[in-house]
C-alpha cells in the first residue's frame, strides 16, 4: 500500500500521537494533511474579551489588538474552522505577559468583542465543554448557549449581568451533564435563572459555590435533580435548617463535598438519612451529622479537622460504621487518638491517609517536646491496640510550621527498620507504606519483584522524596 492510499482515518491516529508543534509542521507539508490535521489543530479556543482593572472596570487595549481580535473570531467562527472546536476557555486578558507593551484603557463599548463571540457562538456545533471567567451573561449568550447540543460541560467562575438585561428562561434549556458556579457567596446576585435553565433528566454533576439566591426564592418549585450523582456546595452551616430543602432536592448523590461556615443547628442534626446511595463525602467535619447515617457510606475525607471533635461525631453514630477509605488533615494529634480512631471505623478500613500538621508558635509544649512528637508516634505505631486487620495503604504524615526558626528532629525511631514487617505481621494485607516524620521519612510497598523501600534520615533528602508522595499514593 503506498502512502496516497492510506485510508485518512488511518492518518488521523497516527497525528493523534503527535505533538501540538508536529502537528502544525505536518499540516504545511501537504494538503491532504492540512485537511485531516485541522480537527485536533483547532479542538481548544482561548477568548478573551477584555481586561478587568481597579474597581472592576472592563477595559480593551489600543483599537488595532480590538481590530485583531475581531479578525481572529472571524477565523474561529468560520465554516471551516467553528466545526472542530470542541472546548472554549473565555477569561479575561491580563496587562502583563506577551501583552505586556499593550495600553488597557476604558471604553464605551467594552462588550464589543464579548457580544460578538456571543452572537456566533451557536456555530460551535461541536463544542463540548466551556469555561469562563468574569464574563457577562446577557440573554443573547444564555440563549446562544442553549444552542449548543453537544456541550457536555459548563464552568462559570465569578459572573455578572448587566443591570437594564431581564433574562427570559421560559423558552431555553441547557441539557449540559456537569455545571459548575463559582461567585462571591456575599453577592446579592446568584443568578437565580440559571437552575431554571438545567435539565433535571440530563444533569449529573453539579457544583454550586455562591450565594443559595442562586435556587431562587421559592425552593418549592424548583425540581427534583434525581440524576446528579456528584455535588459540590458552600453553605452556611448555621441556617442548616433552610439548606436541607435545598440539599432534598439530589437524593440520589454518590459523591457529596460540603464546605462552608457557621455551626450547625440542632434542629437539623437528625433530618433522616438524606442520601440512602451516598458512598464518598469529602472536605467539612461540621455536617457529618447527616453525612454518617448514610447506610452506603465507604469514602470519608475531611479536611482540616480537630481529633476530639472528628471522633466524638463517630462515637455517636449508633448504627455501624462501613468506612473503607479515610483520609484526614488533623492539627494535633497522639497514639491513644490513633487507637481510638482505629477501634471505631477500623473493621473495614482498607485505606488510611493521615497528616498532622503542628502549629509550633501556638502549641503549649516546649521545643524538645515538639521535637519528639512525630518520632515517640511511629516508635508505638506498630502497638496500637485494633490495628486494622484489612489495612491495604497506610499513609501518616507528620508537618510542623513555626514562623519563628524551628527545625524539626531528623532523629528517626530506633524501630523504623522493622517497621514495615511488624504491620506486616498484624495487618497481613499491607501493600504500601508512607510514614513521614517531617525531618524524616519511610516508604515501602509491594511491587511484582517482592518489596521496595527506601529511608530519608535528613531534612533535605526527605523533602525531596516527599515530591513523590502523590505518585505513590496514586499507585495504591
Amino acid at each position: 500500500m503506498t502512502w496516497g492510499r492510506v485510508p485518512n482515518e488511518l492518518w488521523l491516529e497516527v497525528f493523534k500521537t503527535l505533538p501540538r508543534e508536529n502537528l502544525k509542521d505536518v499540516s504545511l507539508t501537504f494538503h491532504l494533511f492540512c485537511r485531516i490535521t485541522r480537527p485536533l489543530l483547532f479542538t481548544h479556543f482561548d477568548f478573551h474579551p477584555y481586561c478587568i482593572g481597579a474597581n472592576g472596570a472592563l477595559l480593551l487595549p489600543q483599537k488595532e489588538h480590538v481590530d485583531m481580535a475581531l479578525e481572529r473570531l472571524n477565523f474561529w467562527f468560520s465554516d471551516e474552522i467553528a466545526p472542530s472546536v470542541r472546548s472554549c476557555t473565555v477569561v479575561p486578558w491580563r496587562p502583563v505577559a506577551r501583552q505586556s507593551t499593550w495600553r488597557f484603557s476604558s471604553s464605551e463599548t467594552p462588550h464589543v468583542l464579548l457580544d460578538v463571540f456571543f452572537d456566533r457562538l451557536a456555530s460551535f456545533t461541536g463544542l463540548q465543554r466551556m469555561d469562563t471567567v468574569s464574563v457577562y451573561f446577557t440573554q443573547t449568550a444564555i440563549t446562544n448557549l442553549c444552542l449548543l447540543s453537544a456541550l457536555a460541560t459548563l464552568r462559570i467562575q465569578r459572573f455578572m449581568a448587566p443591570d437594564d438585561d431581564a433574562i427570559d428562561v421560559t423558552s431555553t434549556v441547557l441539557a449540559v451533564s456537569s455545571f459548575t458556579i463559582q461567585n462571591n457567596i456575599t453577592a446579592e446576585d446568584g443568578l437565580a435563572h440559571w437552575i431554571a435553565l438545567l435539565r433535571p433528566d440530563s444533569l449529573r454533576e453539579l457544583s454550586v459555590h455562591c450565594n443559595l439566591r442562586f435556587f431562587g426564592d421559592h425552593i418549592d418549585n424548583v425540581p427534583c435533580f434525581s440524576q446528579v450523582q456528584m455535588l459540590s456546595i458552600t453553605l452556611n452551616f448555621a441556617i442548616m435548617s433552610h439548606n436541607l430543602n435545598v440539599l432534598r432536592k439530589f437524593p440520589n448523590v454518590e459523591t457529596l463535598s460540603i464546605s462552608g461556615w457557621g455551626e450547625l443547628g440542632e434542629c437539623s442534626r437528625n433530618p433522616g438519612v438524606l442520601w440512602p446511595v451516598l458512598t464518598e463525602y469529602i472536605d467539612s467535619q461540621e455536617p457529618l451529622a447527616l453525612i454518617l447515617p448514610c447506610p452506603h457510606l465507604k469514602r470519608l475525607t475531611i479536611h482540616y479537622c480537630s481529633p476530639d471533635d472528628l471522633l466524638l461525631r463517630l462515637h455517636s453514630v449508633s448504627g455501624p460504621l462501613n468506612i473503607t477509605s479515610l483520609v484526614l488533615d488533623f492539627d494535633s494529634f497522639d497514639n491513644e487518638k490513633f487507637a481510638s480512631l482505629c477501634s471505631v471505623v477500623g473493621a473495614h478500613l482498607h485505606e488510611l491517609k493521615l497528616a498532622v500538621t503542628v502549629q509550633v508558635d501556638d502549641s503549649e509544649l516546649d521545643e524538645d517536646e515538639i521535637q519528639l512528637l512525630a518520632r515517640t508516634f511511629f516508635e508505638a505505631l506498630a502497638s496500637t491496640p485494633s490495628l486494622p486487620s484489612v489495612l491495604e495503604h497506610l499513609a501518616i504524615s507528620w508537618l510542623f510550621e513555626s514562623g519563628e526558626e524551628f527545625e524539626p528532629g531528623d532523629e528517626a525511631p530506633d524501630n523504623f527498620s522493622e517497621l514495615d514487617d511488624t504491620l506486616v505481621a498484624r495487618c497481613p494485607k499491607l501493600k504500601s507504606l508512607w510514614l513521614d516524620g517531617h525531618g524524616f521519612l519511610f516508604h515501602w510497598r509491594q511491587t511484582a519483584d517482592g518489596t521496595a523501600e527506601h529511608f530519608a534520615d535528613n531534612l533535605d533528602e526527605a523533602e525531596d522524596t516527599r515530591k513523590g508522595f502523590a505518585a505513590f499514593w496514586a499507585a495504591r
